[in-house]
């Protein structure tokens, strides 16, 4: 392949630092029977004592939603495991929409994230899903108070689209990041929103990578999506008809089939694994600042960090073209588990 590698119009100037490639903690703290499966503590301790010491500012994004709590308290336990190490790294967790209804509501689980995390502060507070009209000033005000008593150190929006963005943005407060779903398989952002993003300095943090899974060796293999975990097959990309679903509509699955088959070849020729392929192309885009693949051991961690490289510019261009068809005929829908009258991120 072409040894150039891509070349990107100016990076999303934003401010606050976070690693390229960072830590999803939605599996921590999970136990048997949940959707991650069981998750023990040691090797959670494991897994963020080897990012800390790959690099010792790793960015780690958990939520109060995730297990109910227990991911924040399994990343909280973790960092304290490390020591001092655990100190220098960049924590962000989420606070769910009806957690927002009320200014006090808003202090009350900021505080609960914080007792749970172990921190005085948490570097990055991001809501997790979009507000509903009348609640948008009040919460975000209350964000700027918890925000000036130094118990938020910035403040960011999770699938917020542009409609959405906009009405938080007109509330003064300077919103940071913007959490999104963003991946080879689903390419909406790409639409508008990454465009405001950028105008206005908000960075894009990029969950679902490899699409729980999907963008993995394994998963460019598969020729029929039966043997899949129905709980993977649940978004739009896939017939609304399978268990689970909830978006009613017909897919795309032979298009996701025949999309994979052709990374699955980009990967080959370019040497290189399908889930750093995958994460590395995320990167390539001058508004995402950072990844947040999940990682269930060291092994696994150390993979995902080699993401940091930039592409080839031959091998973006080439995934670029191999995306593109799914990318048009998805289209602008950000909310990958609703359909188009259902989109909860607008």
């Amino acid at each position: 392949v072409d040894n150039e590698r891509a070349t990107t119009r100016e990076e999303c100037k934003m401010s606050i630092e976070l690693s390229k490639v960072g830590v999803g903690c939605w599996s921590f703290g999970s136990a048997e029977g949940e959707y991650w499966g069981a998750r023990d503590q040691g090797t959670t301790n494991e897994i963020v004592a080897a990012a800390l010491e790959l690099n010792p500012s790793t960015f780690f994004d958990t939520a109060e939603a995730y297990q109910a709590g227990r991911s924040e308290s399994a990343l909280g336990e973790a960092l304290k495991a490390s020591g001092a190490a655990g100190a220098k790294a960049v924590v962000a967790t989420k606070i769910l929409p009806d957690n927002c209804k009320t200014p006090e509501l808003v202090r009350e689980h900021l505080e609960a994230s914080r007792k749970r995390l172990g921190v005085e502060c948490v570097d990055l507070y991001q809501v997790h899903w979009p507000l509903q009209d009348a609640e948008v000033g009040p919460a975000f005000a209350e964000l700027a108070k918890l925000q000036a008593e130094g118990k938020i150190k910035h403040v960011g929006v999770s699938n917020f689209g542009v409609k959405q963005l906009t009405a938080a943005l007109a509330t003064g407060v300077t919103i940071v990041s913007n959490q999104l779903c963003y991946n080879l398989l689903t390419r909406a952002i790409e639409f508008d929103l990454a465009d405001l993003c950028a105008k206005h300095n908000i960075g894009i943090i990029c969950y679902s990578p490899l699409l729980q899974g999907l963008l993995t060796d394994k998963g460019v293999a598969l020729t029929s999506l039966d043997t899949v975990d129905k709980m993977r097959l649940r978004t739009y990309h896939f017939d609304g008809k399978r268990e689970k679903s909830r978006h009613g509509g017909p897919g795309h699955e032979a298009l996701v089939l025949e999309t994979l088959e052709k990374i699955k070849a980009i990967a080959v020729d370019a040497r290189m694994s399908v889930p750093v392929l995958a994460t590395a192309w995320c990167l390539m885009h001058p508004a995402v600042v950072s990844v947040i693949p999940g990682a269930s051991s060291r092994k696994q961690l150390e993979s995902n960090m080699l993401a940091a490289q930039p592409l080839p510019a031959a091998v973006k261009q080439a995934l670029d073209d191999a995306s593109d068809a799914l990318k048009q005929a998805i289209g602008n829908l950000l909310d990958i588990y609703e359909g188009a009258d259902g989109q909860r991120s607008f």
